[in-house]
């Protein structure tokens, strides 16, 4: 009989689509490799073209106060539609701006992780998540919301040594602002 061959080859195509991929460049570009790059932060305007590069979507002024410090952006593409950047403060300060399809935030973050709520300043799709998300990344400490833009999902990731309360307050605040510049 060859139904059984088959019926796990079907299996094992649709468990594949519905765990998603580790590596989020697979979905988009299978050659895709992440490059990195350092970045200052702009002043303060940025515009959707600049959605390739998060660096860019952040002041100095946000970043320094934020971080308590000044520091350059690191820049990471994983392919069409998936960019972050990390800025890295002392003592372990961290800001984490993810850039994705709106329908991956979707899918693998809201509709998959454990959410802390939701967030309406950053719209209908404002959430709330323990800890430093970004692509492929996950650490203790801090806290991230994502939302949604009219083309692109957004996780802003906040981790400044003060309790989770605060670093979601920061987090909010960073992404009502930058929802208003893009």
């Amino acid at each position: 009989m060859r139904p059984l061959p088959l019926a796990i080859a079907v299996f094992a195509t649709a468990l594949s689509g519905a765990c998603g991929a580790s590596d989020p460049s697979s979905r988009t570009s299978p050659e895709a490799a992440p490059s990195t790059v350092a970045s200052s932060a702009p002043a303060a305007q940025s515009t959707t073209s600049d959605l390739t590069d998060p660096c860019t979507l952040l002041t100095d002024a946000e970043v320094s106060k934020t971080l308590g410090t000044a520091a350059a952006g690191k820049s990471k593409s994983y392919g069409a539609g998936f960019s972050e950047c990390v800025w890295e403060g002392t003592g372990n300060t961290t800001i984490r701006l993810s850039v994705l399809p709106a329908a991956d935030l979707q899918e693998d973050y809201i509709g998959k992780l454990n959410k802390l709520g939701t967030v309406p300043a950053l719209g209908d799709k404002g959430t709330a998540f323990a800890g430093v998300l970004g692509i492929g990344h996950t650490s203790r400490g801090g806290a991230s919301v994502g939302f949604t833009t009219d083309r692109y999902g957004m996780i802003l990731a906040v981790r400044s040594g003060a309790n989770q309360a605060a670093d979601q307050g920061t987090a909010t605040l960073l992404g009502t602002a930058l929802r208003k510049r893009i």
